[in-house]
């Protein structure tokens, strides 16, 4: 952003030298008010709005050279020229490691869905056939009911206890068998 203040005030006294010869000149008037704008933004905006505003502004003095006008700012074009070429350089290289970190958390996310259905198919299938309704994930439903609540919420704990016990006896099988 540094580089941009400096460039963007050199460009400015040129324009401004530029329009004490030519004072009601639109389009100067017009690229003095976008260097303003650029000079005015925080230190702390991110690099993608200052090189949007810093295009717009090379755009804008393209088309005042394009319209045959009498002074030339190539001197001052050029190095902005580069400093945007190197913004864009450093944006594109930055895009592998942000998609990279988008695939890691698609990743994760992935891994958590595939570890929870499991579970929540046998959960589902054990409740259901203690005669409780199943409430779907995709369609919650209040339980109202407080004695329904406690009914439901007994029968996870007894199949999660049943369980523990169950994986418990089994480690210990193991143990005496070997």
């Amino acid at each position: 952003m540094a580089k941009m203040v400096e460039l963007l005030t050199t460009l400015k006294q040129r324009v401004l030298t530029l329009l004490s010869e030519w004072e009601d000149h639109p389009g100067l008037q017009k690229v003095l008010e976008l260097i303003e704008m650029l000079l005015a933004i925080p230190l702390s905006t991110p690099l993608a709005k200052a090189l949007s505003g810093l295009q717009f502004l090379l755009n804008r003095m393209r088309m005042l050279q394009e319209n045959g006008s009498k002074f030339s700012l190539s001197d001052q074009v050029d190095p902005l020229l580069s400093l945007v070429c190197s913004w864009q350089k450093m944006e594109f290289d930055s895009w592998p490691v942000l998609l990279d970190e988008v695939q890691d958390q698609y990743d994760i996310n992935a891994a958590k869905d595939i570890l929870q259905q499991p579970v929540m198919l046998i959960l589902n299938e054990e409740v259901g056939q203690k005669g409780f309704k199943v409430v779907s994930p995709e369609t919650p439903k209040p339980l109202n009911d407080t004695s329904e609540s406690i009914r439901m919420l007994n029968a996870v704990l007894n199949l999660t206890q049943f369980n523990d016990e169950y994986r418990l006896a089994g480690q210990s099988l193991i143990f005496i068998i070997s």
